[in-house]
Order: structure tokens, then C-alpha cells, then sequence
């Protein structure tokens, strides 16, 4: 969860009414600060490369004409969000991230004091659609085919992939080192999506400060006793689908000699135990960054404890409007029969009073 006072979280159960703020640069100047908000969402989504989405609907009062200088466009804009409350005496917001500007539609507003000749412009309403910074590499490809130094560290690889692009914040993971043999062709964001895989379920992902950092795609999130969000549930549907589900891993590597390599691992105990009631079903992943055979055993080791803990059922609430929530949180979800441990794979918060919905993951145990 972000980093909020206990005061926001009182103001969360209470009748306290939102505030959110909206901030628009330009490279390193600031084009619109503070500028008022009429409408829109964001939306996170743990399961898409490029987790934030937002949609808002800004009202520009300092707008002076139609040249792009002067109006907000979709032209290396970028747009910082933050949300909270109104306290006793006190603004609390949090920043809700760093977004690129994609889509502008504007709509200009004019008072007539003389219907022929004196026009005044009193506002334009702005709808603007944004994407975190993971989209700015997303759509960075390289100019011409990367090798990167063999044996090189992973994590300086990565910044070097970003320099000039986002500034990146380091996760502290154990060192890595870059396998011979590896070339990036053209996808930035793959690149770096190859080279996080070498610590397993991981992934990249933009801070609130708007840094690339890496972090872990399960059990990752703050675990949270006290989530501050009260969710009244009438009805809870539990569900059973075996889709997807796999009980063993078969991973292939590369030598640097292009010689294939083969890692297996399969579940031993429970009711879905390779060859047991639900048969044999493995999944099959595959890496050229996996150079030796300990590293596919280790992969595939890794792989299946992965599929195992991400078994899961996904369900959709309500809930009061928190600008706290993360994805990847880990609430402890309180029903009237059970307490429930769950994680937050999406979430989406209108920018205006109202619930939000939270979408979490139950985990399935066999």
C-alpha cells in the first residue's frame, strides 16, 4: 500500500471528500499545474506489461489558442496525478503515478459580450487518455540489433537499456550476470522483460515516482491485517476450474553453442500430484538466457513453484475510495464466516467521489 498517514485512513472510512490533483509537463517544465478535474478513471491491471491506465477530463482555463505551445497535446506530454483527502486542517495526497499522454480531444468554450466581434474564451475541456511509462519503452524499439556484454550485470544492462528513456530505481535483487549468446533484435521492453526472467516470476514495473524498477509477480505486496477498505459482501461465489492448470514444467535452454538443453519438474504430493487423479499436464517455457542444465533444472524447479502459489480464483468488489490500494497488496480480506488471504491483481479509481472495484485473487489450496 502506499505510504499514507493514519489519518487517511480514518478519512477513508469517513465521509470526507476526495481530492485529486493534476499536474502536465513538457520534458522538465511544468505546462499546467493544478489544473481542475471534471471526470475520468484510472485503472491498474497487474496481468498487462503496461499496468496504469488513465482516462481524465481536465478542465484548462489558461488555455490561449490552438497552437500546440499553448494547449495540452499528445506530443511528449506526460501528466502526475495525485489523489487523497481534505483532513481537519490538512491536503494529504499521494501520487497515483507518472502518465505519457497518447490521445487529446479538446473542446473550446467561448462567452459572447458582442455577437460580432468580441468573443471570450472562458475554458477548454480537455480528454486526455495516458499510459505509465512502461508504454514510453514499449514503444522505444531499438534502431539497430543489441548484443549485450556476456557476463555483464543484469540490473546495469537494464539501465543501460533505459538510459534516456525512464530513470529506473535499482530493486536490490542478488547480482546476475548477462548468459553469452544473447542478442535483442528490436523490442526494447522484451529485452528487459528477458533479462528480469533471469530472477525468476519478475517483471518491470513504474513507481509512483515514475522509476523502472523490477518486482516480484507474486508475494510481493505489503501484507496488510488492517487493509482500510470495509467491503459489505451479500453474496460470495467460490468456484472450482481446473483450466490452465498444470502439475509439471518442462523448460528448454540453449547452450552458447546452440546445443538444447531440457529441465523437467513435477509436483509430487496433493490432488493434483503428476500422475495421480489429474494425469500428467506440464506446461512448457523455454529461455535462451538458460545456458547450462542447473540453470533449466532451476528454471523449471522455479516455473512450478510459481504455477502452484499463482492457483487462484479472481473476484470483482467494491469497496470505499482508497487512492492507498497497490497492485500486488496482500489484504487480508475479512468475510462474515472467514478471513480470506488475498491479493490485489487490478483496481480501478474514479477520480471523482464514488466506489471503487478491486479486483482480487483467492488463493486455490489442493
Amino acid at each position: 500500500m502506499r505510504t499514507v498517514s493514519d489519518m487517511f485512513l480514518e478519512a477513508v472510512q469517513g465521509s470526507n471528500s476526495p481530492v485529486v490533483t493534476a499536474d502536465v509537463w513538457l520534458g522538465g517544465d511544468i505546462v499546467r499545474a493544478g489544473i481542475g478535474i471534471a471526470g475520468g478513471q484510472l485503472t491498474f491491471d497487474s496481468t498487462r506489461d503496461v499496468e496504469g491506465a488513465l482516462s481524465i477530463v481536465l478542465l484548462d482555463d489558461e488555455s490561449e489558442g490552438s497552437a500546440l505551445s499553448q494547449v495540452i497535446h499528445a506530443i511528449g506530454m506526460r501528466v502526475n496525478v495525485r489523489a487523497g483527502f481534505q483532513l481537519a486542517d490538512s491536503v494529504e495526497t499521494v501520487s497515483m503515478g507518472w502518465y505519457d499522454i497518447y490521445d487529446v480531444k479538446s473542446v473550446d468554450a467561448w462567452e459572447w459580450y458582442d455577437w460580432r466581434t468580441d468573443a471570450v474564451k472562458t475554458s477548454s475541456v480537455v480528454s486526455v487518455e495516458a499510459l505509465d511509462f512502461i508504454s514510453v519503452v514499449a514503444n522505444s524499439p531499438f534502431l539497430v540489433v543489441q548484443q549485450p556484454t556476456a557476463g555483464a550485470d543484469a540490473w546495469a544492462t537494464i539501465q543501460e537499456l533505459c538510459t534516456g528513456i525512464v530513470s529506473v530505481l535499482d530493486p536490490g535483487f542478488p547480482a546476475k550476470t548477462i548468459p553469452a549468446g544473447l542478442v535483442f533484435e528490436w523490442d526494447r521492453l522484451a529485452a528487459i522483460k528477458q533479462i528480469a526472467a533471469l530472477w525468476g516470476a519478475v517483471k518491470p514495473v513504474m513507481t509512483p515516482d515514475n522509476q523502472l524498477t523490477l518486482a516480484y509477480t507474486s508475494d510481493a505486496g505489503d501484507v496488510i491485517d488492517d487493509f482500510g477498505v470495509q467491503i459489505n459482501i451479500a453474496a460470495w461465489q467460490d468456484s472450482s476450474n481446473s483450466a490452465d492448470l498444470h502439475n509439471g514444467v518442462t523448460f528448454l535452454g540453449k547452450t552458447p553453442e546452440g546445443i538444447e538443453l531440457v529441465g523437467t519438474a513435477t509436483e509430487d504430493s496433493g490432488l493434483s500430484a503428476w500422475g495421480g487423479n489429474f494425469g500428467y499436464r506440464p506446461l512448457r517455457a523455454s529461455s535462451d538466457l538458460m545456458s547450462t542444465q542447473a540453470m533449466v533444472d532451476a528454471a523449471a524447479a522455479t516455473r512450478l513453484q510459481t504455477e502452484i502459489k499463482s492457483r487462484a480464483v479472481t473476484q470483482t468488489v467494491d469497496a470505499l475510495w482508497h487512492p492507498g490500494v497497490e497492485l500486488r497488496d496482500r489484504p487480508n480480506l475479512v468475510l462474515p464466516d472467514r478471513t480470506v488471504p488475498t491479493e490485489v491483481l487490478g483496481a480501478t479509481l474514479p477520480l471523482t467521489k464514488g466506489a471503487m472495484s478491486v479486483t482480487l485473487r483467492l488463493p486455490v489450496t489442493l
